[in-house]
């Protein structure tokens, strides 16, 4: 079982060490990535981001409200062009995200 196969089975099971090991994976594969060509190196900050959404989404349908980040860590523009292009990824407009949050509930 490959460290990214690994990652995005722990992050199912919602359990605390299931989750440091995903986020250990996370970092062993930001740290090589910086050695290893655009391609790859994209490839891996990938699924970094999906290991990391899939452990915010699974603490949130646990029942856990926390925000993300601090509004000190990163500045608007990041956060915006992060967020545009995560619903761009994921053929998602800006109406249904409005939708999703008027309906207040998180769930699979």
């Amino acid at each position: 079982m490959t460290r990214e196969s690994r990652a995005k089975t722990s992050t199912s099971s919602g359990n605390d060490s299931d989750l440091a090991a995903a986020l250990e994976s996370v970092a062993v594969s930001l740290a090589t990535a910086r050695t290893t060509s655009d391609e790859e190196q994209q490839q891996r900050l990938r699924a970094a981001l999906t290991v990391l959404v899939r452990a915010y989404a699974a603490e949130r349908r646990a029942g856990r409200e926390f925000a993300p980040i601090r509004a000190d860590e990163m500045s608007a523009t990041e956060a915006l062009v992060f967020t545009s292009d995560l619903l761009r990824a994921m053929n998602l407009e800006v109406f249904e995200l409005t939708m999703w949050m008027t309906l207040g509930v998180v769930e699979e």
